[in-house]
């Protein structure tokens, strides 16, 4: 189990996520809901719905005003959802 951004991978799926995940956005730590769209292949909107469901909702952080989705808890909840 490695910590990685204040988040405990569990696998090596959820670490080889991450790290693709990292590839894919070098130099960012969080994601907002349009990025998150663009690499699922799906619409923002969706994104957002996906966020506010009750069941598995995508982890999202809250700054100010800004709902940011941080790589570590997306890669957790991609080896999850699936």
């Amino acid at each position: 189990m490695k910590i990685m951004d204040g988040v405990a991978l569990k696998n090596a799926e959820e670490e080889k996520m991450y790290k693709q995940l990292q590839e894919t956005y070098p130099n960012r730590g969080a994601l907002n809901y349009r990025e998150v769209a663009e690499y699922l292949g799906v619409c923002e909107k969706t994104v957002r719905n996906m966020s506010t469901r009750v069941r598995n909702p995508i982890p999202t952080r809250r700054i100010g005003r800004r709902v940011i989705v941080p790589l570590a808890l997306l890669a957790v909840w991609l080896c999850n959802a699936a």
